[in-house]
């Protein structure tokens, strides 16, 4: 009975939405639903470097969120993530009198972990999956799509709001006297629910000059081992990675990303929290941990480049630091950067953009999503399945994204950039193809896809 109630108040939704698709000629595509939080750690700063880390907490709250989600917004917005091993700003600092006594293959693992930071993510991934448990993410996730009170009140706004649901009293009073198909159409709302993400994300940003050099004095450690003549081009491919990275700042962020759990297991132990009172047994409610799974783990790194740096020391003064706007900017577009890494490895995580216009065929995407110009995109077309009832997106076409016409919607606090916003073009130009219509939508096709 529990179930049966709660199957035919979601198929109230699922019936308003069939009629409403019919209705119209493109019915809006689902996205999935994000929320993100901010992490701290116990992290060493370089040492003989400035601490940045002021600007950190305010960069993220500049950061705009990303319009392809819906913000599923809960109360726990920021964590301590304790301090994890393995930080590259950790080794700099063990390591700043040289290597003395190191053997080969302990400085070979030491690049391998210094380059590929695993010690460090997996120690990040430990922090973030504790929080998961320890704050209930999962739980708080679930009420926000309920609405759920504290008496166990709950209702399905959210839900209708996000499937583009429209349903009318009449529509009500029908589907509750004709309960038919329930099971398919509740999968309408099942999919949301399914597609709920939480980020945790790790920001640092840091003078490039030390990091630089502790990777030269490495490099040519591990050459002091080689036989000749590689190990002269060793020590010169060290110089020079050196002498290119040196000058200037970077903005670095690791980011965990994690998947709500809304199996059918995870789902019958929901159903059988209702009550016969129609609302939610909250004393089983606070007791379940609603569980999510690590969809992956990425790390993305920007370069500001200190072009005055060269010219500074030649002539003997010192090189000019970056200024408040421009270390906000460089740490929000690197967040950019690493979202769209995120969204071009995993293919759960990938979002849709619509087609704005036919001629020429356009997106409402650009350099934010990380588009350098050739990308595959899947075109794609809403389907009625009959079977099921259910709206479908189908690939009906492969478009590629032109070089020449990718929009700039980076991220800006530059007044000149901001004015030149307002006249510059809001899509990026895709090949053409003569089935596209607007109100369709693409998907990137993921290189090398981790699912």
């Amino acid at each position: 009975m529990k179930k049966g109630f709660f199957l035919a108040a979601i198929a109230v939704m699922a019936l308003a939405f069939t009629a409403k698709a019919q209705e119209t000629e493109m019915p809006k595509y689902q996205r999935s639903s994000l929320h993100m939080v901010l992490l701290t750690t116990d992290e060493p700063t370089l040492e003989g470097s400035e601490d940045f880390s002021d600007y950190l907490d305010q960069s993220w709250q500049n950061y705009p969120f990303p319009e392809k989600y819906n913000r599923h917004a809960i109360a726990y917005t920021q964590g301590y993530g304790g301090k994890p091993k393995g930080s590259f700003l950790e080794f700099i600092n063990q390591y700043k009198n040289g290597f003395a006594g190191m053997g080969l293959l302990e400085a070979k693992e030491l690049m391998e972990n210094f380059s590929s930071g695993k010690e460090y993510k997996e120690e990040l991934v430990t922090a973030t999956q504790n929080l998961i448990e320890s704050e209930k993410i999962g739980n708080q996730l679930i009420r926000k799509w309920f609405n759920i009170q504290d008496d166990g009140s709950w209702d399905y706004e959210l839900i209708k709001e996000r499937a583009a649901y429209n349903a009318n009293q009449a529509a009500i009073a029908e589907a509750n006297a004709v309960a038919k198909g329930v099971q398919a159409i509740f999968d309408q709302g099942e999919d949301l629910i399914a597609n709920t993400f939480v980020t945790f994300s790790k920001l640092a940003f840091y003078e490039n000059e030390p990091v630089a050099n502790f990777t030269k004095e490495l490099a040519m450690f591990i050459a002091s081992f080689t036989p000749a003549p590689a190990n002269k081009i060793m020590v010169v491919a060290a110089e020079t990675a050196y002498n290119a990275t040196r000058r200037g700042y970077s903005a670095r962020t690791t980011t965990a990303l994690y998947k709500l759990d809304w199996t059918e297991e995870v789902k019958a132990t929901f159903y059988d929290m209702f009550k016969e009172d129609n609302k939610i047994d909250m004393e089983k409610f606070n007791a379940y941990t609603f569980p999510m799974s690590l969809v992956g783990i990425e790390t993305g790194s920007s370069t500001t480049i200190d072009a005055m740096g060269g010219l500074s020391e030649m002539i003997g003064i010192e090189a000019k630091k970056p200024d408040d706007l421009l270390i906000n900017q460089t740490i929000v577009r690197n967040i950019d950067k690493l979202f769209a890494k995120l969204q071009n490895t995993y293919e759960v995580f990938a979002p849709v953009s619509q087609i704005i216009s036919v001629n020429p065929l356009m997106a409402d995407m650009g350099m934010k999503e990380g588009l350098e110009g050739g990308e595959k995109f899947d075109l794609l077309e809403p389907q009625l399945n009959e079977e099921t009832n259910k709206i479908e997106w189908k690939s009906i076409g492969v478009v590629k994204v032109d070089k020449k016409g990718i929009w700039d919607n980076r991220y800006s606090l530059t007044e000149e950039a901001k004015n030149a916003a307002e006249t510059e073009q809001k899509g990026t130009v895709l090949s053409n193809n003569k089935k596209a219509a607007v109100g369709m939508v693409v998907k990137q096709v993921v290189k090398n896809k981790k699912k």
